[in-house]
């Protein structure tokens, strides 16, 4: 069996534009909701879920599956939905991982589990049917949180340089420093944690409003800002790592690694002219002409535009093991923009006159038509 998702995909977009703030209303809350209703009924291994989009036509074979799992993925990755952000490296523009996301509900979102089990299951899900996802920009710490379950400071060292930075100089100043010293340079340091807001745990609101922070409490103050920061980031990561594991439904088998779940959950990330070109299969009336136009506009084509073309075609934006079919359309030359069906891995190509032609319909296409079924 299988699940019907009726999804809402205009309600969806509103709260990823900013302009509703509830969650339950975007692509990932809608999910969600199926999801934790009916997780058996999600572990089908050939179709987990049908997907309908209200008010859309199109008759889900494939292609709006993996059009909604796309949508799902640029949930993952606005902020405005608030369950993942930017590293603290990529919003102070520093050290590594600064593309990368992590997970940080919001404050304002209630049971927030369920959604981090969603997605865990939604990256099983991708894995089994080769929904794969290259715009899943996770550190390496996220990875192989999936497959051990271990997270430690240096995990977060990784993705916070500035963090890194200051624990590193406290402790090498507390040695050097007279007290006197030590104080004067530290009385209004503030530790934050990966939102840039100030810590507050345990004893730390009071230690904070009524103490400042000394050579002989900078240590204890420390090892407490440590074990908030891995609790902010462990809480989610474990509810994530339940839902992959648990929509698996097998025992973790001991040569995965975090490397390979990446592969297997995001594919290749760059996609070479060479590789696109080797992937499209031409029907037999496509003019030779039309061919060879289409393969100089993928020559010219940037890493990003290559995969929005491959999105547009297929509904996923890296390369599987099906071909692209490219089929022709005898329309008036330059009066129609391309179309797609990507249930069959179908471009639907009418006739230019150049390729800078095909190329400027093309990047019209790719850009600007978010439905299926665009014609």
């Amino acid at each position: 069996t299988f699940v019907k998702l009726h999804i809402d995909r205009q309600a969806g977009l509103d709260v990823r534009n900013g302009l509703t703030k509830n969650i339950n209303r975007s692509m990932i809350g809608q999910f969600t909701r199926y999801y934790i209703q009916s997780k058996q009924d999600f572990m089908n291994k050939v179709k987990p879920f049908y997907v309908v989009f209200k008010n859309e036509n199109g008759i889900d074979a494939g292609g709006l599956r993996r059009e909604l799992a796309s949508e799902l993925i640029k949930d993952i990755n606005e902020e405005k939905i608030g369950l993942f952000i930017k590293t603290p490296n990529g919003r102070n523009h520093e050290g590594k991982y600064q593309e990368c996301k992590i997970p940080s509900p919001d404050p304002a979102i209630s049971s927030s589990w369920r959604f981090y089990e969603a997605i865990g299951a939604l990256i099983s899900i991708g894995i089994r049917t080769r929904i794969q996802q290259p715009d899943l920009l996770f550190p390496p710490l996220f990875w192989n949180f999936l497959i051990t379950g271990n997270l430690t400071i240096e995990d977060i060292y990784d993705i916070d340089k500035s963090y890194k930075n200051l624990v590193t100089n406290i402790f090498l100043d507390a040695k050097k420093m007279s007290d006197d010293e030590f104080e004067r340079q530290y009385s209004s340091i503030s530790f934050l944690n990966s939102r840039g807001n100030q810590i507050k745990v345990g004893s730390l609101s009071s230690l904070f409003s009524s103490r400042k922070i000394k050579k002989d409490n900078c240590q204890r103050i420390i090892a407490e800002c440590n074990e908030a920061r891995l609790s902010e980031l462990r809480i989610p990561l474990e509810s994530i790592r339940t839902g992959f594991w648990e929509n698996m439904n097998f025992q973790q088998p001991l040569f995965v690694t975090p490397n390979l779940i990446e592969l297997l959950a995001c594919g290749d990330r760059i996609i070479s002219s060479e590789k696109l070109k080797s992937s499209l299969s031409f029907d037999w009336n496509v003019p030779m002409q039309q061919r060879r136009f289409i393969k100089e506009v993928i020559d010219r084509m940037t890493n990003d535009q290559r995969r929005k073309l491959i999105q547009f075609s297929t509904g996923i934006s890296t390369l599987s093991e099906n071909k692209i079919n490219v089929d022709y359309l005898d329309y008036p030359v330059d009066q129609r923009l391309p179309s797609s069906s990507t249930c069959f891995f179908r471009l639907h190509l009418p006739p230019f006159s150049s390729a800078e032609k095909m190329y400027n319909a093309l990047d019209i296409a790719i850009n600007e038509t978010g439905t299926f079924e665009n014609s």
